[in-house]
């Protein structure tokens, strides 16, 4: 980004946050703690006023999310920029791609809960729904590369979900059901089974009929059927559809937290989520035989299963934190009924942190930390006898095994000059090894790969400027890596004809950032926040077209590609009074290829990455009423490499949408809440790859106690 546009963006907002503070000192304080107040732990390891952390960071409270009324956590992220998770087919998506500062890949956005990774070691998916809102006590996002402290899965940012603690007894019951069918009933209990020991049970059921996603089209001109096109321009023409999607999740959770005294604590947890999705009957518009010709009429369905085990040692007091994790996803397979096999992709995560907060002196303050990780994948394509029974497995089509381990190292440190000047500096060492095995298919003799190894640096530092009390200036520049995915490095996957053929060849992808930014509270009334930043991406993992390999179109991944993505978000929040309050946030991302396969894919837009997006809403409480009005634009999206899928409104397109959403809910008295819910206001009919819902319906009954 040029040096006169950042210059002429904080004019403007140096300018725009003068003459709102002009305004807000006409007010009343409402809120001791409102926005900039916050208490964040995300940027440094250890806790700070988020106006004082020289990052772009921003914090989702559990009061946020009572007002919000959402079903998956995710939802939530239309209150904050720079932060976009693309759900392709409503309630039942299986992939939510979380996309943020430019970058596409699953694992390139570190999530913790409570400190632990909750990213899949398959790819680094996150499965959204099955995180309980009604645990959540906040959750802090911070954008930007951050390995210093987080390590190879936070090239792009950090979101860090930390769960509430238990100060009394409490029950929470909530029963919800809407259109399609959408049933969404939890249940969270809460207390204290003596002085020192505290408990939290809960449980949540998901479960949608659905709605038709998926159109079936022919190549071949058929008489009397509606015409399309592809995204790209070939001309389809609409012969039936696939079915509904439907999706049934259930997850159950149980923590404990004993107390050794007021600083030390030791808290364990357990979480199992398992959800499966499937294909209402598929219907021909013109007779076709659908059993025939399953492969054109018939779509994937699937499940995943998975425990989640976490423990967590904390010593304020002497600063000491230790967290393991484990995660074991022992059932994750999907059936293409096109190819009459079934896929089956286990995999486990183990997980180890210490860390040591140490204040040296008054005004310096520094993080150590150690951290060990092993990932682990088995993954099996069976042929299938009956291609619509998964369970009659024949013969192995091909398998793949892999395994990655990584031991990280890192310190950083914080020195406060003055009352004005603030200067921080972090190193992390990491070391990282990768071993698998391949078996082809229609081969007989497995390929092993023996372990490969690499080390990386990652180093960062920033300086933050106090002009006033009540505001923040801040320049930082930091490096981070990625190591590639078990997915990209072992696995195979077949879909919609093309054949993507492992690479464990790949390396680490790596990225160099800088960012200036400023935030500004205006008397507990209102909040600015603004960052500019420039991220040049090395070794992009990068699909290439390999043609046909054994009579089928294949492609790979390779670190052939070099991006840069040129950014800017703007956080507006404003309290009218002790009722009326609203936000505002925009994020501009510009990445851009810079070194690509081909020539045609040179300059063109990272794929899956909106441009643009735009978020605003208005929120009323009273003792009785309450309600939220938010809308929200996103612009188009390219999934082709060299952007060619220009036609918007088609099966495969990735519209821009804009879509406006509304809660209102009256509490009879402090137990019971009723809440009606309209999503997509406007019938809003657009494809995020796969048709979107229009508009639905949903009621909500919440008892508290």
């Amino acid at each position: 980004m040029s040096t006169k546009r950042v210059s002429s963006t904080l004019m403007m907002l140096f300018v725009l946050g003068s003459s709102m503070n002009a305004f807000a000192q006409n007010n009343d304080v409402l809120d001791e703690n409102f926005v900039l107040d916050e208490m964040v732990v995300s940027a440094t390891r250890s806790e700070k006023k988020l106006l004082d952390t020289a990052a772009s960071v921003s914090v989702i409270t559990d009061k946020d999310l009572n007002k919000m009324h959402i079903n998956n956590l995710d939802e939530a992220f239309v209150k904050i920029p720079g932060v976009y998770v693309g759900r392709l087919s409503g309630i039942g998506s299986t992939t939510s791609q979380t996309v943020m500062r430019g970058v596409n890949a699953a694992n390139s956005v570190a999530v913790l809960v409570d400190g632990v990774q909750v990213n899949d070691s398959y790819n680094g998916s996150v499965t959204w729904s099955a995180i309980p809102v009604d645990m959540v006590k906040r959750v802090e996002v911070l954008r930007g590369p951050a390995s210093v402290l987080y390590g190879g899965n936070a090239l792009a940012g950090v979101i860090n979900i930390i769960t509430k603690d238990v100060d009394k007894t409490s029950i929470n019951l909530k029963l919800s059901y809407g259109s399609n069918n959408t049933q969404n009933h939890s249940l969270y209990v809460a207390g204290k089974a003596s002085d020192k020991l505290d408990f939290n049970v809960n449980y949540e059921k998901k479960k949608t009929d659905g709605y038709i996603t998926d159109p079936v089209l022919s190549s071949k001109a058929v008489a009397g059927a509606e015409t399309t096109t592809t995204n790209t321009g070939a001309k389809r023409w609409i012969i039936g559809n696939k079915g509904k999607r439907q999706w049934d999740e259930n997850t159950v959770g149980v923590g404990f937290k004993y107390h050794f005294d007021e600083s030390k604590s030791l808290a364990l947890d357990f979480t199992k989520n398992e959800y499966e999705y499937s294909y209402s009957a598929p219907t021909s518009y013109f007779g076709d035989d659908i059993i025939k010709k399953a492969g054109t009429y018939f779509s994937t369905p699937g499940e995943k299963a998975s425990n989640k085990y976490n423990m967590t040692y904390n010593d304020s007091e002497n600063g000491w934190k230790a967290v393991v994790g484990y995660s074991d996803q022992y059932k994750q397979h999907d059936t293409s009924i096109s190819k009459a096999t079934d896929s089956s992709k286990p995999n486990t995560r183990f997980s180890f942190d210490l860390q040591k907060n140490q204040t040296i002196s008054a005004n310096n303050n520094a993080v150590f930390g150690l951290n060990y990780r092993k990932d682990e994948m088995d993954a099996t394509v069976y042929k299938l006898a009956d291609k619509f029974n998964s369970d009659s497995k024949i013969a192995v089509d091909s398998m793949a095994s892999g395994t990655n381990k990584s031991f990280s190292a890192y310190v950083m440190d914080e020195h406060k000059f003055s009352d004005r000047w603030t200067a921080t500096a972090g190193l992390r060492y990491d070391k990282w090894s990768t071993d698998g095995r391949i078996l082809l298919p229609n081969k007989t003799e497995a390929i092993n790969y023996d372990e490969s190894t690499y080390d990386n640096w990652s180093p960062s530092a920033s300086v933050m400027y106090k002009p006033e009390a009540d505001s923040s200036v801040y320049l930082s520049w930091g490096k981070a890596f990625e190591a590639p995915s078990l997915y990209r490095m072992y696995s195979y996957s077949y879909s919609s004809g093309v054949y993507n053929i492992a690479n464990p060849n790949l390396k680490p992808q790596k990225a160099e950032t800088f960012e200036l930014g400023y935030k500004k509270d205006l008397n507990n009334k209102s909040a600015i926040g603004v960052s500019v930043y420039d991220t040049k991406y090395k070794g992009l993992l990068y699909k290439k077209s390999l043609g046909e390999v054994d009579g089928m179109n294949a492609t790979c991944y390779q670190n052939a590609g070099e991006a840069e993505a040129k950014g800017f978000e703007l956080e507006l929040n404003h309290n009218f009074d002790d009722k009326w309050s609203a936000f505002l946030n925009y994020t501009y991302q510009n990445p851009v290829i810079k070194k690509a396969l081909k020539a045609t894919e040179k300059n063109k837009y990272v794929t899956a990455i909106p441009k643009e997006v735009f978020r605003a809403g208005v929120t009323y409480s009273d003792d009785k009423w309450s309600g939220m009005l938010t809308g929200e634009y996103i612009s188009k999206r390219f999934s082709k490499t060299d952007n060619s899928d220009t036609v918007n409104g088609v099966y495969g397109s990735y519209d821009p949408y804009f879509i406006m959403n509304m809660d209102i809910s009256y509490s009879f008295n402090k137990n019971y809440t009723l809440t009606a819910s309209v999503n997509n206001i406007l019938d809003r009919d657009f494809f995020n790859y796969y048709y979107q819902p229009g508009r639905t319906y949903s009621v909500e009954l919440n008892y508290r106690f």
